[in-house]
């Protein structure tokens, strides 16, 4: 947490020109510099807003330009003819390029009349407003700079200068009436802190340890997308230790905090049925955080893992440990693993309520995974699992649980890791197509 305390929503309009910031044109897309000028040249105002100034301001490459401007979206519509206009509540506007790109463009909203109203559907968010009123209504203070290509300058309504020189993550105005209004923004707060290793401010702390239970009150799309990201991200590990820390992960997800917390004892496990493949580290809690570190390291070296692999492979340390406290002599260890995606998984992943398709592709896909160990002992299995659709995620699944624990691949998982897309490379075909997102009911 940090020190400084002060209203982000009073702050006197900062701005630095070019000569004080390392922020060229030079580092936008080739496309976003065409839209900006166009705009400019219409007579309108337009900036780049968001997290491309922070990233760019960081020295890091921006995943998005989100562009702003105050022209209407019909007035858009007459600008450009490769554009589609999109959105209920609030309408933006998709720019759309032949290489498949696409950038988006929203006009200035003023600050809603019924702000801080618990949950609010902001129903009048279809007003237009100002740069200062559309800054306002952002989340966090460094996600609330716009850069000017016509001058050059950066331009800061609400201290985010300040605190991207500083390392803090701030919320814009009172956390506490901006987490009532979305409690999601608590998760983005601390996944922005995770990922810049910036430090939280004492009041927005404070608000999200508060409100950390009404995250439960937002859809269920929102809440698997926001934890989706999460594990995207490449920082997942540094995530979720902020969200246990701050109770985020208490008020939201329950069971599964409840799990994390568990203190690591010796279990009972099969004897010698799966050699070197299963350890008691492999059915405790610690197992989690090093498959997130895992997945962390891949994802910030450019691999590209699907959700189901994402997802699965956090799922893994849950059902062996379900395996390995349930475990007595006699009993056999299909059923247990059975009776611990059907039970235990379900129990504690259920406050991300996964539609019935998504369990069906986790369980599907753990069930090939648990039948890999039985390769070594029975090498005939091959032929039978070269059929499963899943085979590509579960071999991933499992060499990544291997280098997890600091075990090397068996020489049977590197014949068949020659038929599947490997993890050092992009997932490619139907194991990058399968998103849990995409199916979400």
């Amino acid at each position: 947490m940090s020190q400084p305390r002060r209203k982000s929503q009073n702050q006197p309009m900062v701005v630095l020109g070019p000569d004080k910031h390392p922020l060229v044109d030079e580092m936008l897309a080739d496309e976003a510099i065409w839209i900006l000028n166009r705009l400019l040249w219409h007579g309108y105002q337009a900036y780049l807003v968001g997290g491309g100034v922070r990233d760019l301001m960081l020295g890091q490459s921006p995943k998005d330009f989100d562009l702003t401007t105050d022209a209407r979206p019909e007035d858009l519509k007459k600008i450009f003819y490769n554009c589609r206009i999109i959105g209920r509540r609030f309408r933006i506007v998709h720019v759309y390029f032949r290489d498949g790109s696409v950038f988006e463009v929203s006009t200035f909203r003023a600050l809603p009349s019924n702000r801080g109203q618990r949950h609010s559907p902001q129903r009048d968010d279809n007003t237009y407003g100002t740069p200062r009123e559309d800054a306002l209504r952002r989340d966090i203070t460094i996600n609330g700079l716009f850069y000017d290509i016509g001058s050059g300058e950066i331009i800061d309504y609400v201290g985010g200068l300040a605190d991207l020189q500083d390392g803090i993550v701030r919320t814009i105005g009172q956390p506490r009436q901006r987490f009532r209004e979305d409690p999601v923004r608590m998760v983005r707060a601390l996944r922005h802190a995770a990922r810049h290793n910036f430090a939280v401010e004492d009041n927005t702390w404070e608000a999200i340890q508060l409100h950390s239970k009404e995250m439960r009150l937002c859809s269920n799309a929102r809440l698997l997308e926001e934890f989706l990201k999460d594990l995207r991200g490449g920082y997942s590990a540094d995530s979720f230790s902020l969200m246990m820390e701050s109770h985020l992960l208490r008020g939201w997800l329950p069971q599964l905090n409840e799990w994390l917390h568990k203190r690591s004892r010796k279990v009972n496990l099969p004897p010698d049925r799966f050699g070197p493949f299963l350890r008691s580290h492999w059915a405790s809690p610690q197992a989690f955080w090093k498959l997130l570190e895992t997945h962390d390291a891949h994802i910030q070296a450019g691999h590209e893992l699907s959700d189901l692999v994402l997802m699965g492979s956090l799922c893994v340390p849950i059902g062996w440990n379900y395996v390995a406290r349930n475990y007595r002599s006699g009993k056999r260890t299909r059923q247990l693993w059975h009776r611990a995606i059907s039970q235990s998984l379900q129990k504690i992943l259920q406050e991300l309520t996964l539609s019935s398709y998504h369990w069906h592709e986790l369980s599907q896909l753990l069930q090939t995974y648990w039948r890999l160990h039985l390769v070594p002992q029975q090498p005939g299995i091959v032929n039978s699992l070269n059929k499963s659709e899943y085979l590509p995620e579960a071999v991933q699944i499992f060499a990544l649980e291997l280098e997890a624990q600091g075990q090397p691949i068996p020489e049977w998982l590197s014949e068949l890791n020659k038929h599947v897309p490997p993890i050092t490379t992009s997932v490619s075909g139907a194991a990058k197509s399968r998103s849990l997102h995409a199916a979400q009911s």
